[in-house]
């Protein structure tokens, strides 16, 4: 490993063990050759007009993505790949998706400071998606728990306790989502999404990444995106997704609910009062609102 990489031992409140690799203190799998791929990827060769999906895990990457990839194709048809083929963090980073010559879709959850170099370069576009930090506990949890065997072994409370203190995969919410919304002052060619956002308004919010990425699908081909990509039809319609996702194990673990506020079937009363506390004190600084509930609810 070089410098600023190291495996670290990790405990849970109940004193479970988990190992993850340690790079500039962010965490993450301790994958074999993982700390080689991620130096790789700081090298990754961006083009002009790639487009990248970007934000912290189970924030919404799937959900967007496709969402773009109609955008670009000018058509409410879904992918015939699945987005993870166009996952750097976990790609092969020489794989015919990644390397191709039409215009791509990529996508990554590394924090600000992990991903290529170049992708700041050439005017190339990013939308980072932004999921509440209650929601993404949930929806972490319980698709880690049904894929690693570190994680199955843990209650939500023990992997909440740990997201608190940013000792979980990609580190710390509060520095991933500051990060990123730190570069998007600076950087026109940044988009932020909101996944509360699209649950209030897909329509609305599918018209703003095409205007962002200067499209002109029309309007109903607008509506008809809008309409495609709701959680609950994406959810029925993505089978070739399931279908490979049970091959590897996942089961439904990509789609799950989709809500916003299911933290409230999780969280007791008073881990959710300690999360408030820490979110108004580690997001002081940032500009960024997140909603924890919908309107109506």
């Amino acid at each position: 490993m070089g410098t600023g990489e190291k495996l670290v031992l990790m405990r849970t409140t109940k004193g479970q063990p988990i190992y993850y690799l340690q790079k500039d203190g962010v965490l993450y799998p301790p994958l074999p050759d993982y700390s080689t791929h991620l130096k790789n990827v700081k090298n990754f060769r961006c083009q002009p007009d790639d487009v990248w999906i970007c934000g912290y895990p189970k924030s919404g990457n799937h959900w967007i993505w496709e969402v773009v990839q109609m955008i670009l194709k000018g058509k409410a048809e879904f992918a015939t790949e699945f987005m993870e083929k166009f996952l750097v963090d976990f790609e092969s980073l020489d794989s015919p998706f990644l390397m191709s010559k039409s215009r791509r879709i990529l996508v990554s959850h590394l924090p600000c400071k992990h991903v290529p170099y170049s992708m700041f370069q050439k005017g190339i576009k990013i939308i980072y998606v932004v999921r509440n930090p209650k929601d993404v506990a949930v929806s972490a949890y319980n698709h880690l728990s049904s894929v690693t065997e570190d994680f199955r072994q843990i209650s939500f409370s023990e992997y909440l306790a740990l997201q608190l203190q940013g000792k979980v995969y990609y580190g710390d919410w509060y520095d991933h989502v500051t990060g990123w919304t730190q570069a998007a002052l600076a950087n026109p060619n940044i988009l932020i999404v909101k996944y509360e956002d699209m649950k209030r308004d897909l329509y609305r919010e599918v018209r703003r990444v095409a205007g962002f990425l200067r499209q002109n699908p029309g309007e109903q081909t607008i509506e008809n995106i809008a309409t495609a990509c709701t959680f609950e039809n994406m959810k029925g319609k993505k089978t070739e997704c399931k279908d490979k996702w049970r091959e590897d194990g996942l089961i439904s673990s990509v789609y799950r609910k989709g809500e916003v506020g299911d933290w409230r079937n999780w969280f007791t009363p008073e881990e959710s009062r300690e999360f408030d506390e820490n979110h108004r004190r580690k997001m002081a600084s940032c500009k960024l609102n997140v909603d924890f509930i919908l309107d109506a609810d």
